[in-house]
């Protein structure tokens, strides 16, 4: 049966299996992406076709994108889309009426350019002629504490 949704990219976090083995059964056209909000949405894409012929992960680095794998599976992107930094606002007192502080943190950079360090794990695989994707965020946040368990 085919679906009235012509295309539905999902992202923001990996796709439990179920969903991608309803989504199959539903005739959906599925497109699971990596990216986020610094990197301008997606840098990584599996394709509509390939999700269908039973392809997992994230798909295909983008054009405009690199993906890098460091020490243990770190994740770091290059990408014409990606921002420059993060931008810090902070009232400069402790009173409400304090005027506002702003600091600017760029992204690291080295000779290729500037890139963006994520809190998230993967690697790269050789399927065919297309390079797949598996990532998964790492960061565990609990009481103000910030901590990556798997590192």
């Amino acid at each position: 049966m085919a679906s009235p949704v012509s295309l539905c990219v999902l992202g923001g976090a990996p796709a439990w299996p179920s969903l991608l083995q309803a989504a199959r059964a539903q005739g959906i056209a599925l497109a699971p992406t990596y990216g986020m909000t610094e990197t301008a949405s997606q840098v990584v894409t599996l394709s509509p076709p390939e999700f269908e012929a039973g392809q997992t992960g994230c798909g295909r680095v983008l054009p405009h994108a690199q993906i890098e794998i460091g020490e243990g599976g770190a994740v770091r992107v290059r990408s014409r889309s990606l921002a420059q930094g993060y931008l810090t606002i902070s009232a400069s007192g402790s009173e409400s009426s304090s005027p506002l502080c702003a600091s600017f943190e760029p992204f690291p950079q080295d000779t290729a350019g500037p890139y963006l360090p994520t809190d998230d794990l993967g690697f790269l695989t050789q399927q065919a002629i297309s390079t797949s994707w598996v990532a998964a965020a790492t960061k565990l946040l609990a009481a103000a504490k910030t901590s990556f368990p798997l590192r």
